[in-house]
């Protein structure tokens, strides 16, 4: 009996199987594309120095973004990529309360930038609410300047996202 005789045959998959492997990658690489364009550039822009009144529809984490080039009503703001020093302020509208806001440093692990043709930023604070509703949002220069005027972008955060909890 020779060696060839008792060894089994290997069936490999078809090209098939390849392509269909490939496939579902692709796929997942332009739902991530897709999220991270699209999902992170909606949300509320604020143009600040100022105030404004904002709603958050969902309980839970959100981040404030900076958005260093933007486009608000059809003017495009173009800032340094450095975040200029601001004091920001939140507080819900019923209750009165003060809103925390936790400063998002380079080491978070849910550090997020984002950028496409037309918007780019990266988040620079963290804050969670316990209700939904309508808050008063004011962003001022510590040093008092009116100018340059900035983009901020409120988005529920990262992790609430993926765990479905907003």
């Amino acid at each position: 009996m020779n060696n060839s005789e008792t060894t089994a045959e290997t069936k490999k998959p078809g090209i098939g199987y390849y392509l269909l492997g490939i496939g579902i990658i692709v796929l997942g690489l332009v739902a991530l594309l897709a999220f991270t364009i699209f999902g992170m550039e909606s949300g509320i822009q604020i143009v600040v120095p100022g105030n404004k009144e904002i709603t958050l529809g969902k309980e839970g984490g959100y981040e404030i973004f900076y958005e260093y080039q933007s486009i608000v009503d059809n003017k495009v703001y173009s800032t340094d990529k450095t975040m200029p020093p601001i004091q920001v302020n939140l507080k819900c509208k019923a209750t009165g309360q003060e809103i925390g806001m936790r400063p998002i440093s380079d080491t978070d692990i849910y550090t997020i930038s984002y950028g496409s043709k037309d918007r780019k930023g990266c988040a620079i604070w963290y804050f969670n609410i316990e209700q939904k509703g309508i808050y008063e949002f004011s962003a001022f220069y510590t040093d008092g300047a009116k100018s340059p005027e900035i983009v901020l972008n409120i988005l529920n955060s990262c992790e609430n996202r993926f765990n479905n909890q907003y």
